[in-house]
């Protein structure tokens, strides 16, 4: 029986719900959201390298320029974005197209988008938050209230 590359591809297939590495330290992670036709993207931002694309490239590129979503589309397209409106859900099959620089993974499809979400954002970013402690206390505290006065008023 022939086995297609479609069947291979198929059966390499992660599960929708797995985290990947973009990068050898894991400091960049990202998980796929879905396949959809994307009608809108704000703040979108086109990857316009040399590099053959891959999922890691594209999340790269879009970790660099803060961005929360990326979307690889016809298996060289990558767009970066905050967050994007879909055109409607197009589903796995739709979303097959090899990459061209990792043949074992799919960088979309002819019109859908696979749509990734960031799991860290560029270490600049952590300069805009800040730490929250959460006081803690080992044994329970009373509160205190004023003292209670009477008053005593005598009519004659």
């Amino acid at each position: 029986r022939m086995v297609t590359k479609r069947q291979r591809l198929r059966a390499k297939q992660p599960p929708t719900t797995y985290h990947a590495c973009a990068d050898p330290l894991c400091k960049v992670i990202y998980v796929k959201d879905r396949c959809a036709y994307v009608e809108a993207i704000n703040g979108a931002i086109i990857y316009r390298g040399n590099e053959k694309m891959t999922r890691n490239v594209c999340a790269l590129f879009c970790n660099e320029q803060d961005k929360f979503y990326f979307m690889v589309q016809n298996a060289t397209n990558c767009w970066c974005g905050d967050y994007y409106t879909p055109y409607m859900y197009a589903g796995a099959p739709l979303c097959r197209l090899p990459c061209p620089g990792q043949e074992d993974e799919t960088c979309g499809g002819k019109e859908g988008s696979e749509i990734f979400i960031l799991g860290n954002i560029n270490p600049r970013a952590e300069i805009q938050g800040q730490d929250i402690t959460f006081r803690t206390t080992t044994t329970p505290v009373m509160p205190t209230f004023p003292p209670t006065t009477t008053t005593t008023t005598t009519t004659t």
